[in-house]
Formats: structure tokens, sequence, C-alpha cells
């Protein structure tokens, strides 16, 4: 019996031994880890990866606290998550585990959301801080919403009707500037309707930098629009943008601050018709943009932003439909140029009021005007009136005119155009009346421009000045003087 009881307290120490030994072999989860990545175009998202030493899966918390009971397993990839749009910090918490006994292992780390809602740069229901306007060949106004239903129940939406040109858009110039720095807001949303169903090319452009940086372009994004009534379309500047013309072979630019949003509907094709768009979103908001002249009307939209003016007329001054110009003060006109009025680069001719040094013969006043073609294509200058000019009595224009000669003779024929143009057109030089006078060189001379063959045209606003013709880039320096128009003598 004692032999019995012995053996079998022999055999029981032995087996506790044995199990002992093998809880002593299971490996404890050591080093768990896990980093956190916030998705470069969108902070909302974020992928986990977790890393332990002998784990064999793992449970993600992407809200411990919010949601303890939810979670993503994995068996060591990343997981993804995307969180609601506010701003908010987050537990995340991670479980790592082993099917062979070992203790699970936990690790916890807060997570902040940054958020900001993308702004409204139109929503046309009257309390928008935006300018609207067209292209000259588009129409475009705030009006009720045709169809409430759907997507868009608003009760205003924005009414384009397009004639049929390749390139009809609308322009949106918000009272400060469209940020599209920030990550995550680098998208711009527009609902749109259209009436049938059929492929429309629409494209959304950023232009206007507030910065002197070249590098900084004109961006934009074409995207395709095929259903009919309202659909939500979206212009992805983070991953689907390209350079604007002229600067399509460039490096890509960066996303920065933006003037205006201008929408093209019928992107490089005619597309005539009656479009609807609405609650247009995008970027977040930037600085105010500048009044330079403290007119009220910002520079973006200012066409005169250096000269205090009316914001009836686009930001420049009422002037006399009789304008005239002396250079000693006593003019009304405001000559837009590179370097005068709207201030376009885009004009080619630098213009400034300098002191008389040919002052001779016929001239002898103290100041003129110094006219100089930069080589662009289509160098000119010009300026506008607030309403047309009566040509019925007023349709001859004067002017002095004295051209140096050349240190390299001119190719291009000595002569000053004056052209009658429409401001109000998207293709004024369609519809212009031209008329062309030679000049000497060395000598003040008078020159007359007889447009009373146009005594019948109501429509024209416009003056442009032009020497040596257009479509060549040779440079023309030129001094004008005592711009008159009036009656016939």
């Amino acid at each position: 019996m004692n032999l019995t009881k012995n053996l079998f307290y022999s055999l029981f120490a032995l087996l506790f031994t044995i199990a002992c030994s093998k809880d002593d072999d299971v490996a404890e989860i050591t080093g768990l880890d896990f980093t956190i990545t916030v998705n470069a175009d969108d902070a909302l998202q974020i992928d986990v990866l977790p890393s332990a030493t002998g784990a064999t899966s793992y449970d993600v918390y992407f809200d411990a606290l919010g949601a303890p009971t939810v979670f993503v397993a994995t068996t060591g990839d990343a997981v993804t998550s995307t969180y609601p749009k506010a701003a908010a910090t987050y537990s995340i918490k991670v479980i790592a585990k082993n099917t062979n006994g070992a203790l699970d292992a936990e690790s916890t780390k807060s997570h902040t959301v940054t958020y900001v809602a993308p702004r409204s740069i139109a929503e046309f229901e009257f309390n928008d801080s935006v300018n609207l306007l067209d292209d000259g060949s588009t129409s475009f106004r705030s009006t009720d919403n045709p169809d409430q239903s759907g997507i868009n129940t608003t009760i205003t939406v924005g009414e384009v009707v397009n004639s049929g040109a390749l390139y009809e858009a609308v322009i949106f110039a918000p009272n400060t500037t469209i940020n599209m720095t920030a990550s995550g807001n680098q998208v711009i949303k527009m609902d749109f309707w259209k009436e049938n169903a059929g492929d429309v090319q629409l494209a959304a452009k950023l232009e206007g930098q507030s910065t002197n940086d070249s590098t900084f372009l004109d961006l934009e994004v074409e995207v395709t629009a095929g259903d009919a009534g309202w659909q939500t379309v979206t212009f992805d500047f983070a991953n689907n943008r390209r350079n604007s013309y002229p600067n399509e072979n460039a490096a890509l630019a960066d996303l920065g601050n933006y003037f205006k949003l201008v929408i093209f509907i019928g992107f490089g094709t005619a597309t005539p018709g009656t479009f609807y768009i609405d609650n247009i979103t995008g970027g977040i908001e930037g600085s105010a943009v500048p009044d330079t002249d403290g007119d009220t009307v910002i520079d973006s939209v200012d066409v005169c932003p250096t000269v205090v003016g009316e914001v009836s007329n686009d930001g420049c001054p009422i002037v006399s439909a009789i304008p005239s110009e002396d250079f000693e003060g006593a003019g009304n006109i405001t000559w837009n140029s590179a370097t005068s009025g709207s201030n376009d680069a885009g004009f080619g001719v630098n213009f400034t009021t300098v002191t008389n040094a040919y002052s001779s013969g016929i001239n002898t006043s103290a100041n003129i005007g110094r006219y100089e073609d930069t080589n662009a294509q289509y160098a000119n200058m010009s300026f506008d009136v607030s309403t047309p000019f009566d040509l019925t009595t007023n349709n001859v224009v004067t002017v002095k005119v004295y051209v140096p000669t050349p240190g390299s003779a001119y190719s291009e024929t000595a002569q000053l155009e004056l052209k009658l143009q429409d401001k109000n057109s998207g293709t004024p030089w369609e519809t212009q009346a031209v008329v062309t006078q030679s000049y000497s060189y060395d000598t003040w001379q008078t020159l007359t421009f007889d447009f009373s063959g146009s005594a019948n045209i109501s429509i024209f606003s416009r003056i442009v000045v032009q020497f040596n013709g257009e479509n060549n880039y040779e440079g023309v320096v030129a001094y004008i003087d005592d711009f008159v128009m009036g009656p016939a003598n």
C-alpha cells in the first residue's frame, strides 16, 4: 500500500513539473507598437500599421472610447479608416494576440483630426461674398431653381446660357482668396444641371495668384458630366490638375491662393444651351483680396485698380463720351496698358506721361504721352467710356504724333491705327471699325481719323491705339499729345 502511494505521489510530482515547464515555454508578446499615417490627400483618412514580437493578429480600435466594441482585425497589414468631417481627438487602441496561449498585449495612442470644412464659393442664395462675371459671350444670372429635386432642392441657382462658342465661361471672384494649399481641401465641387443625358465637357480653372512668384501658374481640371438633371461634379486639383494655357509644357505648378474660379461649360467644344449651377465649394478661406485704390471694387475685378472709379463702371472713372487728353492734367481718359489703367501686361505697351523732350513746331507743351511697344505680337493700348460714342456728331479723332527715327529701321509700315470697339463683347475685333494714317519721323504732326462712315453704329465704347500694325514683334517708341474726339471741323 505504501509502495502504491509513493508511486502515485511520484507520478503527480512529475506531471506537475512537466506542466510547469510547458507554461514556462509560452512566448510572451513583446514590443507592441503601431504607426499612424495620415493620407496626404485626405486628412480624415488614416492608416494604422501594428507590429510586435510574438503576435499573430491584431484588433485595431480606431475610436476606442466612442466605439469601444468596433474594431478591425489584421494579421499585421496596415488597416484604414476615415473619420467624420469634424475636428476631434480620438483614442486608437491596438490589441495584439497569439494562439499559443500568451497573454494579449495592448497599446493606446491619441490621434487628432484636423478638419476645416471647404469654403462656400457661391450658393446663389443672396448671401455670397463673391462677384459673378461672364466672359462676354455667355449670359449668367441668379434665378429660380427649375428642378427642385434630387440632390438640389434649393430655391436659387445660377443660370448659364451658352451661345455656342468654344470656351464659354462664367467667373467667380470672391472677396477673399481661394486657398488651395490645405491638404484635404484641394477639391472644387459643384452641382450641375442639364436637361438631357449625354457627355458635356466641364472645366474649372483657378487663376489670379496673390503672389509675384513666377512658379505659381493658373491651373485647371477637366471632367465629363453625362447625366440629365442635377448631379455633383468634382474637380480634384490635388491629383488631376494641369497647367493652363500657355504654360501646358511647364513643370506642374503647386497649388496656392487664387483670386478667381472660372467654370467652363463645353470646354473646347461648342455647347449651346441653358445650364444651371449651384453649391460651389472648395479650398478654404484665404486672405482679403486687395482694393488698392479704395473705391470698394476689389482688384481682381477692378478694370482700373490703381485709379479711383465707380462700381457701375467696373472700378474705372466715369468718362465723358467725348474724350480728350492733353497730359497736363485736364484730360478725362484712363489709358489701359501694361503700365497704366488696368495694368495688364497682355497689352504689350508701356505707356507713361513724360516731359516733352521734342518741344518744337506745333507742340511746345510741357508733357506728352510715351508709347513703348515691348515687341509684343499684338501690342496696343486702349481706353473705355461708360456709354457708347455718339458717332452721328462726334466722329473725328485728332492726335499729335512724334516718332523718332529708330536706331534700326522698322520693317513694318510707319502708321497709326485707331480702332473703335465694343468693350462689352468677348470678341470686339470682329465688329470693330478701323482707320489708319501714315506718319513721318522726327516731327510733330496732327493725324486725323474720320469715323463718319460708322455714324450709324451705336455699340462702340472703346478706342484702341496701335502703332505699326499687329501680328508682328517689332518694338516701336512713339509720342502722342492732344488726343481729342469730337465733330468734324
